[in-house]
């Protein structure tokens, strides 16, 4: 364990200190490939800094994150009552005494009412000594709260299906006693007996995913841009990195429901797992294109619809997405 002089390391001010910095998206259902990235970047930084150097490397989830840091940096009253450090004497400190300086992996909840979740692992004195061996405490923890993620996701989906099925319904038996005069006025276009089914459930899906989409938006609008130019999103690192994991959060939100939702479907879950890639370079470059757009009309740049941005990025995905997924139940319908 990495012990350092705890004189110097309790009299800094870690709210105002240099931090080296990391970040990346951690995907639904990729273990390997996050493991992969947090190997590299961890590695790469205790190849090229000491072992007490004062880091921070968060792990962006659909649900909440992960940051990676000294327990110290993140809490100095949690070392002080981390292992033999309980024994030290705080009010008579000599210049001998030293801190045991373990890492933490902390899980930070972006539910409501969720307490956050921290594991000390190996210290930046192992991870230099030997990096394989001790990153594998570090990922045993990391991954443990991959899961609660996914978990915590996953119930989340349900809700929201939950409501879709109940929607379907309310919205089928209000279409079914109509007629197909009545169906027209209703829904603005004719709609035959047959296609009632097919409707209903396009129209409670895209219901659920609205709620998704506008709830990202109404984050970026109250927590990023707030009262300043939509441009200056992308003047800030913090805000530009935030505002791109909103934008992968979404996407991944959006389609796991529809996973998990038509994971019955063995076809379907084989076509949508196929699309996954296309889908999210295509979301992040209509993304691109529209965020430029409007930072670069003046109107629009001091008085930012985000909602209709972000309508403009993800609906017509949704309507991709819906037309492939029914394009299967016509198939089978003609069987």
């Amino acid at each position: 364990m990495l012990k350092v002089n705890a004189q110097e390391f309790l009299k800094i001010d870690y709210n105002n200190i240099s931090l080296k910095t990391s970040g990346f998206y951690a995907a639904p259902e990729s273990d390997a490939q996050v493991r992969q990235q947090l190997f590299e970047t961890l590695q790469a930084l205790f190849k090229q800094e000491p072992a007490d150097t004062f880091f921070a490397l968060s792990m962006m989830l659909t649900m909440g994150e992960i940051m990676i840091a000294p327990l110290g940096v993140l809490d100095l009253e949690a070392v002080k009552q981390f292992g033999a450090n309980q024994q030290l004497d705080y009010t008579a400190l000599t210049p001998e005494d030293q801190l045991e300086w373990p890492l933490a992996v902390r899980f930070i909840s972006h539910t409501p009412d969720a307490d956050s979740q921290e594991t000390t692992v190996a210290s930046g004195l192992e991870l230099k000594a030997d990096f394989a061996q001790a990153f594998e405490a570090l990922w045993a923890a990391v991954k443990q709260y991959l899961d609660l993620n996914q978990t915590t996701m996953t119930k989340m989906l349900a809700t929201l299906i939950e409501d879709s099925t109940q929607v379907e319904g309310d919205f089928y038996q209000e279409l079914s006693k109509l007629d197909a005069k009545q169906r027209a006025e209703k829904v603005g276009f004719e709609l035959a007996d047959g296609e009632v089914t097919q409707f209903t459930k396009y129209m409670s899906d895209s219901h659920e995913v609205m709620n998704i989409v506008r709830s990202a938006a109404d984050f970026v609008k109250s927590e990023l841009v707030q009262d300043q130019a939509f441009a200056q999103i992308f003047n800030d690192a913090h805000y530009r990195s935030t505002y791109y994991w909103v934008l992968d959060n979404t996407f991944y939100e959006l389609y796991y429901y529809y996973i998990q939702k038509y994971s019955a479907d063995s076809k379907v879950e084989k076509y949508l797992k196929h699309r996954e890639a296309d889908w999210l370079t295509q979301m992040r470059q209509t993304a691109l294109k529209g965020s430029q757009q409007v930072s670069e009309q003046p109107k629009a740049n001091l008085n930012p619809d985000v909602a209709a941005l972000f309508d403009h990025i993800f609906l017509p995905l949704n309507e991709k997405i819906l037309t492939g997924i029914f394009g299967f139940d016509d198939e089978n319908s003609h069987k």
